[in-house]
């Protein structure tokens, strides 16, 4: 798809120098559409769904070819009518001065465009041409994608002019201070925002007033700096059902705003936490390192009761989790459709060996209580004797289940050798996850076996 694309503009570029220079020596539109080469042209501009505009490299004279082309065609009319998506770049990243003839590279913007993203700031002045010519020639675009200075973006943006943007997504390093936030207020169509949240004085004399983004259904939240409590009570989601939350910690307690957040947003059908450690961390804390236990991060989620999926992932820390905590997902959520706990390292070393990793038999019990799962992957269990035999007495089949992945599962103190138990954990997960696709790994001492 990629390669067809340049392909097109290839086409185009080659179809156009071939039969004109400039086109100064034609003076009508009906010229322009008489010319033998037009209809060659058009085929391939219609092809056309994504370009790149380098906006400091291009020189006056290709510019002038695309103005007077356009200057040239009717006011329904678009060079490249079925355009899609816009992105914005800087080929030189030292370079931020923005020449006025660059703009000349915004005929080929057209109001087909649904989807602009900004790789590169120009200043004041280049800022503020870009997003005039946006809102001026693309008024139906709905998302825009921010890999620089988002504030600048905010600035220049003409935000008392209604718009239909319906997706903002600022790239992790691109971070927003909680009164910038206040821009969005007019985006009343937005229905998903992503954006990582910083600079904020809570001792300043500036508190930005409270808004309402009334159809925001999806949000994606790195708080870094612990500033989540303060941006929910600045931003009201009343339709919030969606939430990626990136919380930091130091310790084996969370010490985040996930209370508060969760307490915002009692509505919520799809949860991800990402527990990360602290960068100020990594150089203070001692190994061996506290472990994050399971409970720990599910005690704030009480107040949800719609929940559907639930996905946590603690890429940075030693992980705990117990037969007691799935019983409580199950209690607490008995809808829920999809279960991820993913961790880096299945083998990290933990504080307490009895919580960190539950029975493999209290699968079934987590069967039973959400009859409607169909994902389910976590980390490592623990095989003991017999238990496998109680718990497959009555076993009755999850048939919903179509995606399991469990991590490693530690044999101990087995009455048979390793293929022995390797043949029992199959039979059971056959048992429980009939129509599951199964990636399931048994560890005995040095033995690994997938099953």
């Amino acid at each position: 798809m990629v390669l067809r694309k340049y392909l097109y503009l290839f086409h185009i570029a080659w179809v156009l120098t071939s039969w004109v220079q400039t086109v100064g020596h034609l003076d009508s539109t009906a010229d322009l559409h008489c010319h033998p080469m037009w209809a060659h042209f058009q085929s391939y501009a219609r092809c056309v769904e994504e370009i790149t505009i380098f906006l400091p490299e291009i020189k006056a004279a290709a510019v002038s070819v695309w103005n007077e082309v356009e200057a040239l065609l009717g006011s329904d009319e678009a060079l490249l009518p079925c355009l899609r998506q816009v992105i914005l770049d800087n080929r030189d990243n030292l370079r931020s001065t923005f020449d006025p003839l660059d703009y000349g590279q915004f005929a080929l913007l057209s109001p087909s465009v649904r989807h602009v993203t900004f790789e590169a700031t120009y200043g004041i002045e280049g800022d503020t041409c870009i997003s005039d010519a946006l809102l001026t020639r693309c008024p139906d675009w709905e998302g825009i994608t921010v890999k620089h200075r988002a504030w600048t973006l905010f600035r220049c943006l003409d935000v008392s002019k209604p718009t239909r943007l319906r997706n903002l997504e600022c790239c992790e390093w691109v971070e927003l201070g909680v009164s910038n936030l206040t821009h969005l207020a007019t985006w009343s169509a937005l229905e998903s925002l992503s954006f990582t949240l910083f600079h904020f004085d809570p001792n300043s004399i500036y508190a930005p007033p409270s808004f309402s983004l009334p159809n925001l259904t999806s949000l994606t939240m790195n708080d870094p700096y612990k500033y989540a409590t303060l941006f929910v009570n600045l931003m009201q989601l009343p339709s919030l059902r969606t939430l990626s939350y990136v919380l930091y910690t130091t310790g084996s307690d969370p010490n985040t705003p996930l209370d508060a957040v969760i307490a915002a947003y009692p509505d919520l059908t799809t949860l991800t936490l990402t527990l990360l450690r602290s960068g100020r961390s990594y150089k203070r804390t001692p190994r061996p390192r506290p472990c994050v236990h399971l409970s720990h991060l599910l005690a704030p989620l009480a107040p949800l009761r719609h929940l559907r999926a639930l996905h946590i992932a603690v890429p940075d820390h030693p992980f705990g989790y117990s037969a007691a905590d799935l019983r409580t997902i199950a209690n607490a959520w008995p809808a829920l459709v999809e279960l991820r706990v993913e961790i880096e390292d299945d083998d990290e070393e933990v504080e307490s060996e009895d919580e960190a990793k539950p029975g493999l038999e209290v699968l079934a019990e987590l069967a039973r209580g959400c009859p409607d799962l169909r994902v389910l992957h976590l980390p490592r269990t623990v095989l003991v004797p017999g238990a496998l035999d109680a718990a497959g007495v009555g076993l009755a089949a999850h048939c919903a289940l179509h995606d399991l992945f469990l991590g490693v599962i530690e044999v101990r103190r087995y009455r048979g050798d390793g293929e022995q138990a390797e043949r029992e954990v199959r039979a059971f997960v056959k048992t429980l996850f009939p129509n599951a696709e199964r990636r399931v790994e048994v560890k005995e001492v040095c033995c690994f076996a997938v099953v």
